[in-house]
């Protein structure tokens, strides 16, 4: 393990960021203060709220609007307003009051529920309402609230919002790094918005099946540790295991047997490729553009190649057959999805599952690379509207710093680790998949709809270039007007 954890260290190093997890968990009482013996913060770390200074608000409030969810996820973004046992929700219980007492607030959360659109909230704020000091929401590929803020110029930048420090380890670099454009960064992400942690794309491998076809998850960790966790490598573990099972001519996920399960979407392909190492988009600081550069060979190339390693399923009209009714019962060896099935699908399976990294391209490929899924609410904004934007940098820069001290413990160590995974080595692929993850604009926004026809040419076996070479007008439009949120 010695030898493993090192390896895992050099390729954490790699990536340029360490996923910091701490150990312990909160419990269960409404505390004034961080509890000992739960999550506990180093002393020099301590010193950073000391830093920011002593705030007396007054009793103002601090409104943080997220969307309302269902299902044994709901209480990742917002607690329930009282301790009920579970301990993401009281983690978040206890962090706020901490936080309401040291500085006399009143953190409130407002819920936005399934009518209310990104218009409603632009035509709030175009009114002078406030909408919340803080949002957290989905991009959804440019559809989503969060987008529709951002495209009507209603998001504060946050560098410029007072306190808060975007670029610092407790927010989440990825977003600071790829999406800071011309000084100004619009939204980002962080432990305020623990969705974020069921986000990235991941391989799941049923043990029981594996073990059928006689492969060895060990062996594979040991690939991921060496750098060797390949697409050759797993398109070699799968290429000759699909199985008409009930011998009617065609494969469908209800009734068949796959080496592999995954969704035949743009969102997909979009991952496959970005977790090729290939940058879906880049700003070029020296011509102060943002580019798109998908039609060179290589990229072509890569995209030939995942056209033959992943097919389109028949998933009966319904993605989640694929993972509630196929790998969930056996019915395939790996299963290409995000680290949200850990809690949203899987915590029922009888079979035991182990979770990797999305491969490499090939063995040269710098590191792994784990894309984020912009449907998930999991982006934090600042509104435009303000009462007091001191306080909100203030308060939000507060609640991050101390989410990732109590928090993250509880939603990564007991909730993700705890419950969902029980191997070392799978906690270990967790570390590697959160300190590798991957956004930019062109994944979100999609421009030209080039990422269409990636989708198309890969699932579908339709030519590439040529499309790529009919959307490169609409594409360079697009992201000229684009860059005009950045002026």
């Amino acid at each position: 393990m010695k030898r493993k954890l090192s390896l895992l260290l050099a390729l954490l190093l790699c990536a340029g960021t360490l996923c910091q997890s701490c150990g312990g968990e909160t419990g269960g009482e409404e505390t004034s203060a961080p509890q000992s013996g739960e999550a506990t913060t180093p002393a020099a770390e301590t010193d950073y709220l000391d830093t920011l200074g002593e705030k007396d608000f007054g009793g103002a409030k601090f409104t943080i609007r997220a969307p309302s969810s269902s299902g044994p996820v709901a209480i990742f973004n917002m607690h329930s307003g009282e301790v009920n046992g579970e301990v993401v929700n009281d983690a978040q219980f206890n962090r706020d009051k901490y936080v309401e007492k040291r500085y006399n607030v009143v953190i409130e959360y407002e819920i936005t529920d399934s009518t209310t659109d990104g218009s409603t909230l632009t035509n709030s704020m175009l009114a002078g309402d406030s909408i919340g000091d803080v949002i957290v929401d989905s991009l959804s590929e440019g559809t989503g609230r969060m987008s529709v803020l951002f495209n009507n110029k209603l998001l504060q930048n946050l560098l410029e919002v007072p306190y808060l420090q975007p670029d610092r380890e407790w927010w989440s670099r990825l977003m600071y790094q790829n999406l800071t454009i011309n000084d100004k960064l619009y939204f980002t992400s962080g432990d305020l918005a623990p969705f974020s942690y069921i986000g990235p794309a991941c391989i799941y491998m049923n043990l029981k099946v594996a073990d059928n076809y006689g492969i060895d998850e060990n062996e594979l960790y040991s690939k991921v540790y060496d750098g060797k966790w390949t697409m050759d490598v797993l398109y070699s573990l799968t290429k000759d295991a699909d199985n008409d099972l009930n011998n009617d001519g065609k494969l469908d996920c209800l009734n068949d047997f796959f080496g592999i399960v995954n969704e035949n979407n743009t969102l997909t392909s979009t991952l496959l490729l970005a977790t090729c190492g290939v940058k879906l988009s880049e700003y070029n600081e020296k011509t102060g553009k943002l580019e798109v550069n998908l039609g060179a060979p290589k990229v072509v190339d890569t995209i030939d190649r995942l056209s033959q390693l992943f097919k389109t399923i028949d998933n009966n009209g319904d993605n989640t057959n694929l993972f509630d009714k196929n790998f969930k019962f056996d019915q395939s060896i790996f299963a290409l999805h995000y680290v949200e099935s850990t809690v949203r699908r899987f915590r029922d399976m009888e079979s035991d599952y182990v979770i990797y990294p999305m491969p490499k391209y090939e063995e040269t490929q710098e590191t792994y690379v784990s894309f984020i899924n912009p449907w998930v609410n999991a982006f934090i904004g600042i509104p435009l509207v303000q009462d007091d934007l001191e306080k909100t940098g203030f308060i939000t820069e507060v609640l991050e710093y101390l989410s990732v001290q109590n928090v993250r413990p509880a939603i990564y160590d007991v909730t993700l680790k705890g419950k969902a995974l029980n191997n070392e080595d799978s906690m270990a692929m967790l570390d590697l998949i959160f300190s590798t993850t991957y956004l930019d604009y062109n994944a979100n926004f999609k421009f030209g709809g080039v990422l269409d026809a990636v989708n198309r040419a890969i699932f579908q076996g339709q030519p590439y270039s040529s499309a790529y070479a009919s959307s490169e007008e609409k594409m360079n439009a697009e992201l000229e007007e684009f860059m005009k949120n950045f002026e």
